[in-house]
């Protein structure tokens, strides 16, 4: 019982402190400069990337466009037009040899890739309205 009433003797000799009326301000400030700071570096690296990967887009478009004329995919899709009651009779067998034929890693390349692109364009938006959207 005697640390009891020693510990309650402590906390009453306290001194309690006004809290500053500008707290909440100053704490809220101070969350949106490191919230501003973290978006501005996320748009840089979001913006390099984007260009990184606009600039990849035209040369995994070339190259899987080389590998459709290379595996014959093409002539494949231009029978589908050109004679649609054969590829119908055999719709299966034609099916099979148009998925044979697709280049599957170009295309995989290709979907990554505009992946990285969308994917940088949505953070780069969020990050410009942290940025340049005043908020009153």
């Amino acid at each position: 019982m005697t640390m009891t009433k020693s510990i309650t003797e402590n906390f009453s000799r306290l001194k309690t402190q006004e809290v500053p009326h500008d707290l909440f301000g100053k704490i809220m400030v101070k969350i949106a400069a490191k919230q501003r700071r973290r978006a501005l570096w996320s748009f840089v690296f979001s913006g390099v990337v984007f260009l990184v990967t606009l600039g990849s887009v035209v040369p995994v478009v070339a190259d899987v466009h080389a590998s459709m004329t290379q595996s014959g995919t093409y002539q494949f899709i231009s029978l589908m037009f050109s004679n649609f009651s054969q590829v119908a009779s055999s719709w299966q067998d034609f099916l099979f040899s148009l998925l044979e034929s697709l280049p599957i890693f170009g295309i995989a390349i290709f979907l990554a890739v505009m992946a990285f692109l969308l994917t940088s364009l949505r953070f780069i938006s969020r990050d410009f309205k942290i940025l340049f959207y005043r908020h009153y």
